[in-house]
């Protein structure tokens, strides 16, 4: 006779929380189990998809995720050792799937952006907790905000447009469209994924004099209730909330580069939220000043009157700079006037991007950047002591001379961000404080700041920042070098006075190159002008969104095993590059996807190998 379910085995597949170690594993439950030692026992049917436990492998204690759960096996398996902690539930475990083939990481990378911080043990008060009641304040829109919410949900609460950019200038508030979207579906969580840290206790004030109910992802481990908005930042995309549950997800500065992951798997927050909004059948809204265009390629545009986008921008004050030596004067008479301003209550900031090694040369004669013709990337030396020099991004070569001029006389742009202040501190004389922000120096007492992008986060108000170079970032061998500028520019707009406030302060930026679309963009406040410029080089080189790219780098032995096992599927492989990464393209990012993941199902191990899908740094 054969046997009954009953008599089955009953297992489930987990994945380790083992750096390294990408594999399932299946275990065998008993009916022993309970989340304490004088718990009540959970019954296999009662144990939940994305559970951690406790596993033993290979005679090493561990912790997973159970991924999978099934009746008999064709093999013995070991026992589960215990429960360990509440993790994602069903539906996030999914998308965590998802996540891992779509940028060719471990799932576990993700497991642990759903999981929460510390052990979480339910008990039957947290399971019991009643649904939260909220009386929300009532709001009267313009007739441009009932047009937006028009196109995403229907006025029956249905879905208009599943999937929308509404690009708002930096000025311009969006609190609005919060209390509009739990309006349009109250009886749902709306997730709302924040793209600047510094805004969450601001919109939690709105949130509570809206009467608005709402948790961080953290919460809802352990509560039950329904609320009517979750909001946190970039792990906040895997939050523990089931797909019939959610009634939609708003993504709030989506050009915020905080959202993408710099580290391997090189996931965005708001490509997974616009994934999770399909599988759950409901509206995504990425809001951005300066949206992305590889999101434009798929996601519809909503724009605001013209007029009045501009007018939410900032002053902005271009100096050109092709009448100074840029090696030896980096602040012309109109950057200086502006930092002896300066106080305590009107800071400025000063954007100094100069990390690792010289990535720039300019011409001793003319003083002019050397630049590529193709891509208008810098060109740097081809390898030390080379007479060549090369462009990183598109792979043009020339022999070492300036285009503009002719010379042969080159020089290094070499100050950092200590340089820097030392030369303003010599500048400004002793009656301003420069402070600087660096990795271990994070002093924001003085007048005059200088630091690297990441002081624009750190800062809530200033009266004006200052770019000195932004060549550098304009001209950078990036795919994402211009994007992630502009999102900075966008970022310093927030936190300046608008036109209407002190028409003194603002933006200034100094720059050899005032025709370039990101300072005509800048100067019109229209993105559309640098959306158009990237979309027209991006098709020419090749690079997304016309096609899918990903640079491997890492471990030199590792990464030979990875090209020799990838050069064995239909992609392109370019590379190496001076740094000694390779660049893979794909028609498409299903074809990258796959290739990625059964070259690295096919290599003993992957651990070494760096997978960054959509960039080239």
């Amino acid at each position: 006779m054969g046997q009954g379910l009953e008599d089955l085995a009953k297992i489930v597949t987990v994945i380790p929380d083992i750096t390294g170690l990408d594999r399932e594993f299946d275990y065998s439950v008993n009916d022993s189990l309970a989340w304490n030692k004088n718990g009540v026992p959970v019954g296999f049917d009662q144990l939940e998809i994305g559970t951690v436990v406790n596993i033993t492998i290979h005679n090493r204690k561990a912790r997973g995720w159970i991924v999978d759960k099934k009746l008999g096996s064709d093999r013995e398996v070991i026992p589960l050792t215990s429960l360990y902690s509440i993790g994602p539930n069903q539906d996030t475990v999914e998308l965590c799937k998802w996540a891992a083939f779509q940028y060719g990481g471990p799932i576990r990378s993700f497991l642990v952006a759903g999981s929460p911080k510390r052990k979480l043990i339910p008990s039957e008060g947290s399971l019991s907790r009643p649904k939260l009641k909220s009386e929300l304040k009532s709001m009267k829109l313009g007739d441009e905000q009932n047009q937006i919410i028009n196109e995403i949900y229907s006025p029956n609460g249905a879905v208009a447009s599943p999937k929308i950019i509404l690009r708002l200038p930096p000025k311009a508030g969006s609190f609005w469209l919060i209390q509009a979207m739990v309006e349009r579906s109250p009886l749902k969580t709306l997730l709302v994924v924040l793209g600047n840290h510094n805004r969450v206790h601001e919109y939690e004030t709105k949130l509570t004099n809206a009467r608005i109910s709402f948790a961080s992802p953290d919460a809802l481990f352990l509560d039950h209730a329904k609320y009517q908005v979750v909001m946190g930042l970039r792990n906040a995309a895997f939050a523990r909330i089931e797909n019939e549950q959610l009634g939609g997800v708003l993504v709030i500065e989506s050009d915020a580069y905080s959202l993408k992951s710099d580290r391997a798997p090189t996931w965005d927050a708001s490509e997974v939220l616009l994934k999770r909004c399909e599988m759950a059948n409901v509206p995504c809204v990425l809001v951005s000043s300066v949206p992305k265009v590889t999101q434009l390629s798929s996601v519809r545009l909503h724009t605001i009157d013209r007029t009045r986008e501009r007018s939410l921008w900032p002053a902005i004050h271009i100096t050109d700079a092709n009448s100074e030596d840029p090696v030896y004067a980096p602040f012309g008479p109109d950057l200086t006037e502006i930092m002896r301003d300066a106080t305590r209550s009107h800071q400025v900031l000063v954007i100094w991007n100069k990390l690792g090694k010289v990535r720039s040369l300019v011409c001793k004669s003319c003083h002019l950047p050397v630049t590529c013709p193709n891509c208008r990337s810098s060109l740097v030396p081809s390898g030390e002591g080379s007479t060549m020099l090369t462009c990183e991004l598109c792979g043009f070569d020339q022999a070492k001379f300036c285009q503009k001029c002719g010379s042969t006389k080159l020089a290094n742009y070499n100050r950092g961000v200590l340089k820097v202040r030392e030369e303003l501190e010599k500048i400004l004389g002793p009656t301003k404080k420069v402070s600087v922000v660096t990795k271990d120096n994070q002093d924001l007492d003085g007048e005059v700041i200088v630091g690297t992008n990441a002081v624009l986060s750190r800062v809530d108000n200033a009266f004006a920042v200052v770019w000195p170079d932004i060549d550098r970032e304009i001209l950078m061998p990036n795919i994402l070098a211009v994007e992630e500028l502009m999102s900075n520019l966008a970022q310093a707009a927030r936190i300046c006075p608008s036109r209407a406030q002190d028409g003194s302060g603002g933006i200034f930026v100094r720059t050899r190159f005032p025709d370039h679309p990101v300072i005509k963009s800048l100067l019109l406040g229209d993105p559309g002008i640098i959306a158009n410029f990237e979309l027209e080089r991006r098709k020419t080189l090749d690079l997304p969104p016309f096609k899918a790219v990903a640079e491997i780098s890492g471990v030199p032995i590792k990464i030979k095993e990875y090209n020799d096992l990838i050069s064995k599927v239909d992609l392109l492989v370019l590379g190496p590059s001076p740094s000694g990464s390779y660049l893979l393209k794909a028609n498409s990012d299903m074809e990258l996807s796959q290739s990625i993941n059964q070259a690295k199902m096919s290599m003993k191990s992957s651990k070494g190998v760096r997978i960054a899908v959509g960039s080239i740094s």
